[in-house]
């Protein structure tokens, strides 16, 4: 989408303007959305019309890849420009990052515009997505999953720190069970 971005706007619309058009993604959807229902805008006129638009993009966009994961297209994976690392909110103090964030980044799928959310920045680190999942079925609202990155516990010294991890970043659901039978628990505490 960067690249179709580019070829429309960047010689009519600043850098610094677009840094401020931040439905930009959704106007160049709708742009293209039209174009290809028959009827173009002037953006996509004024480039030579949308098969010009779009081979000017994927030239483009194959030359950032080659220039990010070499020219080899049968060798380039996702993971390895699209990262993210989960960062405790106490890491941005130093030392503690070094406490805090031990995993480092990992390759994770997805983007901003699929189920499994994971919207990146121009580096290709991932700086949005649900850190809580929950997939239900509605026809057995007892059948459910679930996944919390990166952990069930934000405490650096607990076995849970971190512990989902690989399966948040694969998206490996947990089974979570809902109904009163399977969840009811008494804890009784005593002096």
């Amino acid at each position: 989408m960067k690249s179709i971005s580019d070829v429309l706007f960047e010689d009519q619309i600043s850098p610094e303007m677009r840094e401020l058009f931040k439905g930009q993604k959704q106007a160049v959807d709708e742009l293209l959305r039209n174009a290809a229902n028959g009827w173009e805008s002037i953006w996509i006129e004024e480039k030579g019309g949308l098969p010009k638009v779009l081979s000017q993009s994927l030239s483009r966009a194959v030359k950032k890849a080659e220039n990010l994961q070499g020219g080899s297209p049968s060798k380039w994976k996702w993971g390895n420009y699209h990262q993210l690392a989960f960062s405790h909110p106490l890491s941005s103090v130093k030392p503690l990052n070094y406490l805090f964030n031990r995993e480092g980044r990992i390759p994770v799928g997805g983007s901003s515009v699929t189920v499994q959310a994971a919207a990146n920045k121009e580096d290709g680190t991932v700086n949005h997505g649900g850190s809580w999942r929950f997939v239900i079925d509605t026809q057995n609202i007892n059948t459910a999953f679930h996944l919390v990155g990166p952990g069930q516990s934000g405490h650096p010294l607990s076995q849970w720190y971190h512990d989902l991890m690989d399966d948040w970043a694969e998206g490996n659901y947990h089974k979570t069970a809902l109904t009163a039978e399977k969840t009811r628990q008494t804890l009784l505490l005593k002096p």
